[in-house]
């Protein structure tokens, strides 16, 4: 019947909406962007063919549904359209209701907070003081115990802030949906009465419900593989901030190349100073005959010119002729 045709139609456009909105959160997913479906479309793609096909099939579709409703059955049509605009209507109240009181709830406690401030400021004009007395009266635990209320007011004041935030998102949603509710109206009044059989428009929302299924099924796959990517163990530890990119590495960089040239050269030059430094340990040195003893060659030479314990201050030094003539 043109009823049933009605309501096929307009579940048809409520879930075409809420696929588009899954479709959009798919899209922020890190890495969605290069996931693709068996037929070769990404999340973009899906997207994009999603809102054309709402906004050239189930929308027209919905409207000839409506204006086959209001020629085949008046007053069931308008007993369904009062119906829907009087829960929109409804849905939109309570949440500007909502929306106000969290308004009025935010304002009144950010009010309250100021004024306690203000006070805690006047209590605090003498810090040398406070200081001071910080271990007798307990000023610096009255601090700490200020300090941790304070975080928790600007945690608390953050969450209030965010629920006011999306309550008048919500209502900015209701007005929308009432609005295009009136324009549907606007639009089936202004049409001629409809000629069309109620079996061809039955028979065009089974085909675009089987399009629609289609696409579904295409964000299903596209939904499985972004869930085995970022709902694992791995991904609980790690985050994605970035979308993955796919670079070519070469087998030698001339970046390494470089380095490893450059530590290896100062290994050589390391194991260089030390085969000098042990063979110039190991040489020997050459001896000379100081009186009965020997000695080092430099010892001997510093003896002969600086003369030997016991030897006269006058008496002549002169170098020995040989290694083995003692000095005298």
């Amino acid at each position: 019947s043109a009823s049933e045709s009605v309501v096929h139609a307009e579940r048809l456009k409520d879930f075409t909406d809420v696929l588009q909105k899954s479709v959009d959160a798919m899209a922020q997913l890190p890495g969605s962007a290069g996931v693709k479906d068996a037929a070769g479309a990404t999340v973009i793609d899906l997207g994009q063919q999603l809102t054309s096909a709402r906004r050239n099939l189930v929308i027209p579709a919905y409207l000839d549904a409506l204006a086959q409703a209001r020629t085949n059955d008046p007053a069931g049509y308008e007993a369904i359209r009062a119906t829907r605009q009087k829960l929109l209507q409804s849905e939109l109240e309570g949440a500007k209701e909502r929306a106000r009181v969290l308004r009025e709830a935010f304002n009144a406690y950010a009010d309250e907070t100021r004024l306690a401030r203000r006070g805690a400021d006047k209590r605090s004009d003498e810090p040398g003081r406070e200081g001071l007395m910080a271990n007798v009266d307990g000023t610096f635990i009255d601090r700490v115990i200020e300090q941790a209320v304070k975080n928790r007011d600007i945690d608390y004041r953050r969450e209030l802030s965010n629920r006011s935030v999306k309550a008048d998102l919500e209502v900015v949603d209701r007005t929308s949906a009432l609005a295009f509710e009136k324009w549907l109206d606007r639009e089936v009044q202004a049409r001629p009465a409809s000629t069309r059989p109620t079996g061809d428009v039955a028979r065009d929302l089974a085909d675009l419900t089987g399009r629609v299924v289609g696409m579904t099924e295409r964000m299903e796959q596209i939904l499985g593989t972004l869930s085995a990517r970022n709902l694992n163990p791995a991904s609980a530890m790690f985050s994605i901030d970035s979308p993955p990119v796919v670079r070519s590495v070469r087998l030698v960089e001339p970046r390494s190349v470089v380095l490893w040239g450059a530590a290896a050269w100062f290994a050589c030059c390391a194991v260089a100073v030390a085969v000098i430094a042990l063979r110039s340990r190991r040489a020997p040195q050459p001896v000379a005959l100081l009186g009965d003893r020997q000695v080092p060659a430099e010892h001997h030479v510093a003896g002969a010119v600086a003369g030997l314990p016991g030897q006269r201050d006058g008496a002549q030094r002169r170098l020995p002729q040989s290694p083995r003539e003692p000095v005298g």
